[in-house]
């Protein structure tokens, strides 16, 4: 979440005309994310968030709401989209897509415990037992090919080591990656500023704007990066995220082999993707640029061998030389 288009509070005022949830009481940009612009929402009624999409149209936006709802109806913690008189969930706001939602109760962590993974574990999991039964179809664009797209267009402003370094990394994917694995919909940006706890518990899974159809290890990996790395591999919290998904879903024999290379392609992409936003920035009032040497350095331990993957002894990761 970011604030790329400034709104003013008379033109929230107007918006609210169109809405039953009450009358503004205090908006204010929120800095968290680089995808939308985001504000906190509190009215006479409650607290809300407001969304305008910078890079999804309105058929686009559409159908992610879509899925959100759907996700609701089998009471899965999506986010809650707020309808107008007329009830339609979009509106156009500075002349982008804009929504309103509910605002969940709870935060998101920043030092995850093994209970929470084990929680996030079960509930991705979850989110992955639910796909034939929601209709959604989106390829995934930031997939192998969508990445090596991504590579062309900074290649020519990074130094030649990086450069050679990640055009390694793309031969060993190309050598490995499965297209025949386990696939569906996938949240595919299970980051823990995307996840609400409350009383202990997960409140919410926020942000569904790069939800796709690809393999679920690759979901499971992303999740894993973020929530199981913090300046070294945290053994514990991987053990426990795993542990929660596996009391859902279990892997097959394809999935855990294959395991550390989606471990290290998710590590890949999320360099790029860091790389591309660092060296072309948009321009916004309130934007966080996320550090992508740290995943230059997750891929890193993962090429190392260094962490040993064991799902049939207590399904855990275990640290140790391969």
């Amino acid at each position: 979440m970011s604030v790329y288009t400034q709104v003013a509070s008379q033109d929230v005022e107007a918006l609210l005309v169109h809405y039953d949830i009450g009358r503004l009481q205090h908006l204010s940009g929120i800095e968290n994310g680089i995808e939308n612009s985001n504000y906190t929402l509190d009215t006479s009624t409650g607290r809300f968030i407001l969304t305008l999409y910078e890079s999804l149209c309105t058929e686009e936006a559409a159908n992610v709401i879509q899925l959100m709802q759907q996700l609701q109806q089998h009471d899965y913690p999506a986010p809650i989209v707020q309808q107008d008189k007329q009830g339609c969930f979009l509106k156009t706001l500075q002349q982008k897509p804009a929504a309103i939602f509910l605002r969940h109760p709870g935060s998101s962590t920043i030092s995850p415990t093994p209970e929470q993974c084990k929680q996030l574990g079960r509930k991705l999991a979850q989110l992955h037992c639910l796909s034939p039964k929601i209709s959604f179809n989106k390829p995934n664009t930031q997939n192998l090919a969508g990445c090596l797209n991504i590579f062309e267009q900074i290649k020519p402003l990074l130094p030649a080591g990086v450069s050679s370094e990640i055009q390694a990394e793309f031969a060993y994917q190309q050598q490995r990656q499965d297209k025949t694995l386990p696939s569906g919909l996938i949240h595919a940006d299970l980051f823990r500023d995307n996840v609400l706890f409350d009383n202990g518990n997960i409140s919410a899974v926020l942000d569904f704007y790069t939800a796709c159809n690809d393999c679920f290890i690759l979901d499971l990996a992303i999740a894993c990066n973020d929530w199981c790395y913090c300046e070294a591999w945290q053994n514990e919290n991987a053990s426990a995220l795993l542990q929660g998904y596996q009391s859902i879903r279990y892997l097959s024999a394809d999935e855990k082999s294959l395991f550390p290379v989606y471990l290290r392609f998710a590590a890949l992409r999320f360099w790029l993707s860091r790389l591309h936003h660092q060296l072309f920035p948009l321009a916004g009032q309130l934007t966080l640029h996320k550090d992508p040497e740290i995943f230059h350095q997750l891929l890193r331990v993962h090429q190392s061998r260094k962490i040993i993957i064991d799902f049939d002894s207590q399904t855990t990761l275990k640290q140790g030389y391969g």
